[in-house]
């Protein structure tokens, strides 16, 4: 059977809204519903596991500020917390 797709968005947080409003499935990065801010979901890891690749840029000449570094760390965390749960 082919699926019938009538919404495509490249938007996580869509996706994830519209399956929460019974509208179908989606295939999300696990960071759009880490924060289990949307009721409604239930989240099943899809196999085989599908890896996303995220990049940092900046201007090779730029400033590192105290605030971008705290920043980077922070995102640093935030990805080795989710890579944990894995």
């Amino acid at each position: 059977m082919r699926p019938r797709i009538l919404i495509e968005t490249p938007y996580g947080l869509t996706i994830a809204i519209l399956a929460a409003k019974g509208m179908g499935i989606g295939l999300v990065n696990p960071s759009v519903i880490a924060d289990r801010m949307i009721a409604g979901i239930i989240a099943i890891p899809f196999e085989p596991a599908v890896h996303f690749r995220a990049l940092i840029l900046r201007p090779p000449d730029g400033i590192n500020s105290t605030l971008i570094a705290d920043f980077t760390a922070e995102l640093y965390a935030a990805r080795n917390v989710l890579s944990a749960e894995e």
